[in-house]
């Protein structure tokens, strides 16, 4: 599917609330590209230690998604 969409033009991008520890390797594994991957960042301490999501991501608030996918449309 991602390679016919190409071949029509589009540009494949990924939005969502997932981290991109988990969606980057699939992302780069479909030919996605790094700069079109808007997924939520994990902090972990100094000492690697485990220490939360950052809460600073509008993909975790009501309606996330919509607004990020306003913004890059540039419909903000």
């Amino acid at each position: 599917i991602i390679t016919r969409l190409r071949e029509m033009g589009w540009q494949i991008r990924v939005l969502t609330a997932n981290f991109h520890a988990v969606i980057d390797p699939l992302a780069q594994l479909l030919g996605i590209e790094a700069a079109h991957v808007l997924a939520n960042d994990l902090k972990f301490y100094g000492d690697g230690s485990y220490a939360g999501i950052d809460p600073a991501s509008r993909l975790l608030t009501t309606n996330g998604k919509g607004v990020v996918l306003k913004e890059e449309r540039g419909q903000e």
